[in-house]
């Protein structure tokens, strides 16, 4: 089993001294396993906006999604990625870096 995070961060919209990349969800599970997360936080997920109106998801790659949720007064737009953990310096059988 692969450990997983999956990142959200703001696309634009945000000033510089609030931006964040914030860790949504940590896993242990198969590649298809962590998208199907990834899917369904996607489509959950609604940042900023307390009314979703409609959301648009735009895929990078299969682990690399942007999306824009429209409110009745405002739009935001989130960068979301799937990230494998390929180092670890306390655990024995992994590489301590990269």
């Amino acid at each position: 089993m692969s450990r997983w995070i999956i990142l959200a961060s703001p696309v634009d919209g945000y000033p510089a001294e609030t931006y964040r990349v914030a860790i949504i969800e940590e896993l242990e599970g198969s590649d298809v396993e962590a998208r199907e997360i990834l899917s369904s936080r996607i489509n959950t997920y609604d940042g900023r906006i307390s009314k979703v109106k409609r959301r648009e998801v735009y895929k990078i790659s299969e682990h690399s999604y942007i999306l824009r949720i429209h409110g009745r007064m405002s739009s935001d737009a989130y960068l979301f990625q799937m990230a494998e953990l390929i180092a670890d310096a306390s655990a024995p059988e992994m590489p301590d870096g990269v």
